[in-house]
């Protein structure tokens, strides 16, 4: 903060947004939270000099001109702007394009899933959904140490998450042969996997390129569209499955064209 009128008013002298301080985070690899620790200003002849330090981030500089530069910190240990991170630098979004992909393949299989009307045991549909949910939920990068860090525990999630998303994949791969689904059903349910995963990635990618600055509300946007894309996918696709079910079928043992 910065004051002109000597206490009387405030205003931010330098800032770093929300947004761009999150992307340093992740930058800077460990993820813990970049701030400003202590300042200290030095009277010069024809103004002040300003120095903020930032942490992890090194410091921030205020000549007498008013101008800011951050410096960041070389291996060597030294300050230099070469060693700064740009705030322009596209924010690390490994996790959340893990996050788009599962909810892609998820939605693939419950839009497979639901277009399900010729009769087969009622349960295979059902075993799709969830075998997938549960592999999904088990894969996705929670923000917890224990299950994100490469551990042996973290391995074994892993494995069991993919043994049961594959699983999802045979069931789901045995009721497009026997309940005519077809490639006309499996595009569909392809199309409704890849609607959804674009209306999750979207909004994380807006903001790892700094076009949106608020990470929460990046992530509600993602939420909504991929949700909002699912329950519109799902419900054209069960319409659609439902119209053509009730069409009349050519009888068996007429040949086309006869009556």
């Amino acid at each position: 903060m910065r004051s002109d009128d000597g206490g009387e008013t405030w205003a931010v002298g330098w800032e770093v947004s929300p947004g761009r301080a999150k992307m340093l985070e992740r930058a800077l690899s460990d993820g813990a939270p970049v701030s400003s620790l202590s300042l200290a200003v030095q009277a010069r002849r024809d103004g002040h000099v300003v120095v903020v330090a930032n942490g992890r981030d090194g410091v921030a500089v205020r000549d007498v001109r008013g101008t800011w530069r951050r410096l960041g910190l070389a291996p060597g240990g030294e300050l230099s702007e070469a060693a700064a991170v740009p705030l322009s630098r596209a924010a690390d979004t490994g996790a959340e394009m893990r996050v788009a992909a599962l909810a892609a393949v998820l939605a693939a299989l419950a839009a497979l899933a639901i277009q399900v009307v010729r009769p087969v045991r009622r349960t295979r549909p059902w075993a799709v959904v969830a075998l997938g949910t549960a592999g999904t939920l088990i894969m996705a990068p929670w923000p917890s140490d224990w299950l994100t860090a490469v551990t042996p525990l973290w391995m074994a999630a892993m494995f069991v998450g993919g043994v049961l998303l594959i699983s999802a994949v045979i069931v789901a791969a045995s009721l497009i042969s026997d309940a005519w689904l077809g490639s006309r059903g499996v595009w569909r349910a392809a199309g409704v996997g890849v609607g959804v995963g674009l209306g999750v990635a979207a909004p994380f990618k807006a903001w790892s390129e700094g076009l949106a600055d608020d990470y929460g509300l990046s992530l509600t946007a993602a939420v909504l569209l991929g949700l909002g894309a699912a329950a519109i996918g799902l419900a054209m696709l069960r319409r659609s499955a439902l119209l053509e079910a009730r069409r009349p079928q050519p009888d068996a043992y007429t040949l086309p064209g006869r009556l």
